[in-house]
């Protein structure tokens, strides 16, 4: 039987491209481990910093606000939260922060370091005492015996009811107002009408910055109109009936600062108004 030295020497090729090829497979991991673990440090010191400049601008505290920003950060081997800062200029919070991320599997080599900042307006209905009169007994939702579910606003009025054909004040064509308009100065306190999960929490279009929490009773109530900064909850969130989760503002489309809220039970929308002692 004639063999072919053509095999040999493939099978030697072989060999010689996997020797070659496995170092650079293993380098490519640790690149992209690398970057994982970059990423993911950059978004939790993003979200603790957000978190505690918003807990600044409402509770008006530098001290404990550096404390949540720890806590919201946490501890974690993999990089670590080198200096903060979070300072009440006037009416602005300005959050500073820097974390450091080791190089991996390597020794000597400086970390990489990653600085990031917030800010947040000072809300003026809570400058005065600390933001402490928006948590006092008396100033969260409107409760009513024999309604499902509380009022998230106090002592703002209703400027537009929930209608299928009104005609839209910023768009100019009929669309259904799936829910009502409770209009108040800017920054005014939204509160969980009842206990919740926060399912969303972010922009959304027209609705400017939304908050739409998933309550245990079979309703979900949506928030919309808050400015980004204005939104105190994350997705995933549990609230208790009266938490603080917002602040009016008049973002989207809309004419001026206001709340739109709406109610849905099972997945169908509800007049706010006959559900709850809104408006």
């Amino acid at each position: 039987m004639v063999r072919c030295p053509c095999l040999k020497s493939r099978k030697g090729a072989s060999t010689t491209e996997f020797i070659v090829i496995l170092p650079l497979f293993f380098l490519l991991s640790l690149l992209v481990w690398q970057l994982v673990v970059a990423g993911m440090a950059v978004m939790d010191v993003q979200a603790a910093l957000r978190d505690a400049v918003k807990f600044a601008a409402l509770k008006g505290d530098e001290e404990k606000a550096e404390d949540q920003l720890k806590t919201s950060f946490g501890q974690n081997s993999r990089y670590s939260l080198k200096q903060y800062d979070i300072d009440i200029e006037g009416d602005e919070v300005i959050g500073k922060a820097e974390i450091e991320i080791p190089i991996i599997f390597t020794d000597g080599m400086s970390p990489i370091t990653y600085e990031t900042d917030s800010k947040a307006p000072v809300l003026k209905q809570f400058a005065a005492a600390n933001a402490m009169s928006m948590l006092l007994p008396g100033n969260g939702p409107v409760l009513v015996p024999d309604k499902k579910i509380g009022c998230p606003v106090s002592g703002l009025r209703l400027t537009s009811p929930f209608n299928w054909g009104r005609l839209h004040p910023v768009l100019g064509r009929i669309r259904p107002h799936k829910g009502i308009d409770l209009g108040g100065p800017a920054g005014t306190p939204i509160y969980a009408p009842a206990d919740g999960t926060v399912t969303y929490a972010g922009p959304a279009g027209g609705y400017g910055h939304l908050i739409v929490i998933k309550h245990d009773n079979g309703f979900t109530t949506k928030y919309g109109h808050m400015y980004r900064n204005g939104i105190f909850v994350r997705n995933g969130q549990k609230v208790k009936q009266g938490d603080p989760i917002g602040a009016v503002g008049s973002d989207g489309y809309s004419t001026g600062p206001h709340l739109h809220f709406e109610t849905w039970y099972n997945g169908t929308v509800v007049d706010p108004q006959k559900v709850t002692p809104c408006g």
